[in-house]
């Protein structure tokens, strides 16, 4: 492979130098033969539109363009900007970005003039792209330009940067409470309740709660640094414990190593330079890129860094899929980096104003997720305590305690979401799609086997049952005024409801009647 590559790159130096040689330096631009330029251009974009890198190509041009006088290299540069206006105007835009890219590299002129212009045209499609990051580029360029219609094009990308910041995707805000189905694998905590609001320019600020997620060590909610971002109906969300207009050399740190994915992408841009050629990227699409950082020669780094990105798409008023990532950096004194990638992709359900749903954490804290005043959250809290048995007693196998109910109540916020989108007529998400799943109403009892009753022997945690206040030794009756006396009647009568509906149960305990409303939760089969 690196013969060859030496035989193409030798082939390439030839031909560039042949060409060289049939026009010499003194040869006036007029008189210029622009046959051999235009031939390893079309070359070179035959190769790239096919996905090819082009490599002799552009070593056929740099060669040969290497060998012209400034003079000479202005003239073939203004044929080249008449080859990129007039795919412009026919709106190739493969062509301007490659061919754009080019010219930046070629022009011997710094402050030449069609550099704005270049600018503005890439600037223009990255808006056409809802590519903020992009287009922020763009205009950091052309500040740097000189021309007199520098501020002419500045005024247009400012314009089309402010209605693409205002855009959200779909037609309706995404102002709201929104919990993520990803789960804390000891305690089944949502990984992320996230809050989103719109400031007073529009430009919505979202806010990752406290005690949640892959941060669950906050003490304090965390907001999004400036630098999120609209791309392709996408909103990209940057979260970080370091100013990302001045990273440190550890998050450098954290970028060099955490691969190509879209988030490093973002994080890149993000945080730093990404230099002039945006071949590849302008609209999010993954490319490789090197982050001049020394990475064995940190000293004194912080003892935790992290960047953490969220990518959302949404698809409807009420669930936002969204892709997560999450890169970290860990040190202990002078021992050596832990480094951390984690990637998921997760569904955001927003939570109705009038359900305030609730989730409990290790220590059976409540956390609610919609804003009470102090009376109210104290009168919330009292109704809503955690049991003891819940978090005191289940450290052996946490699944069973707290773990359940947070998970029955993520899953139900997901299912009664999905219901009333059904109802409406509203498209819903794939991603978890409770409804296109055989599911498992549940009480979360057992019975004695040889009883002459239906007497209940076992009360599940965190289950309905035990939550509505159903005890072991109760003997169950009725439910919804039917009369049952076997299992079979029993599991026959549960199986027949949906999930989340509500049942009542007829129960004898110490031989005194009574009757208990109990909503069910569900399992998938």
């Amino acid at each position: 492979m690196i013969l060859k590559n030496f035989i193409l790159f030798f082939l390439a130096i030839v031909l560039g130098c042949l060409d060289v040689h049939a026009q010499p330096r003194g040869t006036k631009p007029q008189q210029m033969n622009l046959t051999r330029v235009n031939q390893l251009l079309d070359k070179y974009l035959s190769e790239k539109s096919a996905g090819q890198g082009g490599e002799t190509a552009l070593t056929g041009l740099s060669v040969y363009f290497g060998g012209l006088s400034d003079t000479q290299k202005k003239y073939v540069c203004k044929s080249l900007m008449d080859r990129i206006e007039k795919s412009y105007s026919s709106n190739n835009m493969g062509d301007v970005l490659v061919l754009s890219d080019l010219y930046e590299s070629f022009s011997p002129d710094a402050s030449d003039p069609n550099f704005a212009r270049l600018f503005y045209i890439r600037g223009e499609y990255a808006a056409s792209e809802s590519d903020t990051l992009a287009l922020k580029k763009q205009i950091q360029n052309i500040e740097s330009c000189v021309g007199d219609k520098k501020e002419q094009y500045l005024a247009a990308l400012y314009k089309n940067l402010e209605e693409i910041r205002c855009y959200v995707p779909v037609d309706r805000t995404i102002d709201g409470v929104w919990v993520s189905n990803l789960r804390n694998l000891d305690f089944n905590l949502p990984y992320f309740m996230l809050e989103v609001k719109s400031a007073s320019n529009g430009i919505p600020v979202f806010t990752l709660k406290n005690k949640t997620g892959f941060l669950d060590w906050l003490e304090k909610p965390v907001s999004a640094q400036e630098e999120f971002a609209f791309t392709n109906d996408s909103i990209y969300v940057v979260f970080s414990n370091e100013d990302l207009k001045q990273p440190s050399p550890f998050l450098n740190e954290i970028l060099r190593t955490s691969g190509n994915t879209y988030s490093t992408i973002v994080g890149m841009k993000t945080a730093m330079s990404t230099g002039s050629s945006i071949l590849g990227d302008i609209s999010g699409r993954a490319m490789s890129m090197a982050v001049d950082v020394v990475a064995n020669s940190i000293f004194a780094p912080r003892k935790y860094s992290y960047l953490l990105e969220i990518k959302f798409s949404k698809v409807n008023d009420w669930q936002m899929e969204a892709d997560v990532a999450l890169h970290d950096v860990k040190v202990k004194g002078d021992n050596e980096p832990k480094y951390g990638n984690r990637e998921y992709h997760t569904l955001f359900t927003k939570i109705k104003s009038e359900d305030n749903w609730y989730w409990y954490d290790e220590h059976g804290n409540i956390l609610t997720m919609l804003e009470q005043s102090g009376k109210e959250y104290d009168i919330f809290k009292k109704e809503h305590k955690c049991p003891v048995g819940w978090y005191m007693y289940g450290w052996s196998n946490p699944q069973k305690t707290i773990g359940y109910f947070n998970w029955f109540q993520t899953a139900k916020m997901e299912y009664l979401t999905e219901e009333r989108l059904i109802r409406e007529g509203v498209t819903i998400s794939d991603s978890v799609n409770w409804h296109n799943k055989e599911l498992q109403p549940m009480l979360g009892v057992k019975f004695e086997e040889n009883s002459s009753v239906l007497k209940i022997s076992k009360v599940a945690t965190a289950y309905p049952a035990e939550r509505a206040g159903i005890e072991k030794g109760d003997v169950v009756t009725h439910i919804d005024g039917y009369q049952i006396t076997t299992m079979q009647q029993f599991y026959d009568l549960i199986n027949s409801k949906r999930p989340c509906d509500k049942v009542v149960i007829t129960l004898l305990r110490k031989n005194k009647k009574r009757d208990i409303a109990v909503e069910l939760a569900f399992l998938p089969k």
